[in-house]
């Protein structure tokens, strides 16, 4: 280090972009607490927990991280001390291996209670009611052949294409919000579940659910198919 007083010390740069945002938000809506509730694990024989690792791996996707392989890359460039506060975290911790286990564990969960747990705990921290939901759906189209039957009830297969690759098979993701755009319910459905269908399921799934939390919509308003339904 030079005796020149206006000379900087060594200082490493990070261009955190909007990670340090969405972490925060990710930390708000509980989600690694949550999923380190709800699937199986040990804690005494795991240095970072699986909800951690799931966590930090929705923050990767929304931030841009494509595809999803040597992911530590990915964090070398952040400042994990600020962002993972009051954890033991390291870089090596957050190899493709670790994250392949965490993921292996997600999937023994069932993810539209996953969303609405994590949706309760958004809806109370920043004080949002339901009264009115909306509910719709979007399909993802993906390459390869996928021969292998259905796993449970979900199958990916050709359906009506939204992102017009009628020639792709696909799978859909349902969704629904709040009247201030909050969402509160998400699932994952085979390519060939129709909205129609797939409505009045959704509504009474999660009418039973946020009914035993205190929360009952008055108001269900689904996508294009254009379907009223109300609470009795």
């Amino acid at each position: 280090m030079s005796n020149n007083p206006y000379v900087m010390p060594d200082i490493t740069a990070v261009s955190p972009g909007a990670v340090p945002v969405i972490t925060m938000l990710c930390r708000t809506a509980k989600i690694g607490e949550i999923i380190n509730q709800m699937v199986h694990w040990n804690e005494n024989n795991s240095k970072i927990s699986p909800g951690l690792l799931i966590e930090s791996l929705i923050v990767c996707i929304i931030c841009g991280r494509k595809p999803l392989w040597k992911v530590e890359e990915f964090w070398a460039k952040q400042d994990l001390k600020l962002l993972f506060d009051g954890t033991d975290i390291t870089l090596d911790q957050l190899n493709d291996d670790a994250y392949g286990r965490a993921l292996d564990k997600l999937s023994e969960v069932k993810m539209e209670e996953l969303v609405s747990r994590c949706s309760l705990v958004m809806l109370a921290a920043h004080d949002l009611k339901i009264s009115t939901v909306h509910f719709d759906t979007t399909s993802k189209s993906v390459q390869g052949v996928y021969e292998n039957g259905a796993f449970g009830d979900f199958l990916i297969t050709y359906g009506h294409s939204k992102d017009r690759r009628p020639d792709l098979k696909q799978f859909k993701i349902g969704a629904a919000v709040q009247e201030d755009g909050q969402p509160v319910m998400g699932q994952i459905l085979s390519g060939n579940k129709s909205d129609k269908e797939w409505n009045p399921e959704a509504a009474l799934k999660m009418f039973e659910f946020f009914d035993k939390k205190g929360s009952r919509p008055s108001v269900w308003w689904s996508g294009p198919a254009m379907t009223l339904l109300k609470s009795t």
